[in-house]
């Protein structure tokens, strides 16, 4: 059998990506998408400067090294994480004897649900951030993330014509592109998410989403990390947060106060504090309140 169990590629980043590609792995566009980037752009090149260069000869000891390097790079547990996600996956499809590693196994940093960096509620950094792409289509996934508190796919696939109907009712339903598939319920509380939608509307013009009708979402996803690189350059942060600029401006509508995260402490009574992160889970598409501390901080 050739190296790389054989897949038909010496180099060990190709063969990776080879792997999640095939039918038998069952596993999904975006899935496979990620899963590569993480194996491609990080722990393969990560294994070939530490003298391994092919899958045969992987083990937990180049996983532990490649983790701490990636703790001592400043990474979170959480993309730790899914690094070790993305090597479990390629490594179970290469080789199904493959022993799946978990992060306690290795001594990975435990992942914290509690968010304690504030989220930029500033919209300045936003228009940098926006002016600095050239595609309109570019442009309103962050106004979509930001001012419905929308997921990645969950912008991609926004059909504003229909959310322009349903704005008159004062509230606006999210079904495509959903975590599990499921329907929620976002409010309209202010003018700008009606301006959103109609600039959204605009933009998709005889469009059923964001995504032009030419293109899957596969297709899309270069525009997707355009954005998400045009983020990271003006704010530090990820289009993700901007679910939690979201849901920081929710709490403060429905408090009164500005969120933990935000002010340091919880100021908000608990009965309050609870109330507001229940509808916040709703809006956002979670089943859980404590969920919620991911996006405005701690309860206590």
């Amino acid at each position: 059998m050739s190296r790389n169990y054989g897949i038909g590629t010496r180099d060990l980043g190709t063969a990776g990506r080879l792997w999640l590609q095939r039918p038998q792995s069952g596993l999904s566009y975006s899935s496979i998408a990620t899963y590569s980037r993480s194996w491609e752009g990080g722990f393969a090149p990560f294994a070939k400067q530490n003298g391994v260069g092919r899958m045969e000869r992987i083990d937990k000891e180049l996983v532990n090294n490649f983790v701490k390097n990636l703790v001592k790079q400043g990474h979170s547990a959480a993309t730790i994480k899914n690094y070790i996600a993305a090597i479990n996956t390629v490594m179970k499809q290469a080789n199904p004897e493959w022993k799946s590693i978990k992060p306690s196994d290795i001594g990975a940093p435990r992942r914290s649900y509690v968010r304690t960096k504030a989220p930029i509620l500033d919209r300045e950094p936003l228009i940098r951030a926006k002016n600095s792409l050239t595609d309109d289509r570019e442009k309103i996934l962050i106004d979509l993330a930001r001012d419905f508190g929308l997921r990645k796919k969950e912008a991609c696939l926004f059909d504003a014509k229909t959310a322009q109907k349903e704005a008159k009712s004062g509230r606006i339903t999210i079904s495509t592109g959903t975590k599990g598939g499921r329907v929620r319920i976002v409010p309209i509380t202010n003018q700008r998410q009606i301006d959103t939608i109609n600039a959204a509307a605009r933009i998709q013009g005889k469009d059923r989403s964001m995504i032009p009708a030419n293109m899957s979402y596969k297709d899309f996803r270069p525009t997707i990390d355009r954005v998400s690189a045009a983020l990271k350059r003006e704010t530090g942060q990820s289009l993700h947060s901007l679910r939690a600029a979201y849901a920081c401006q929710r709490y403060r509508e429905i408090t009164g106060y500005h969120a933990p995260v935000i002010a340091g402490r919880r100021l908000a009574d608990k009965a309050a504090d609870y109330q507001a992160r229940a509808q916040i889970a709703t809006e956002l598409g979670h089943g859980r309140t404590d969920v919620v501390a991911a996006y405005v901080g701690s309860a206590r």
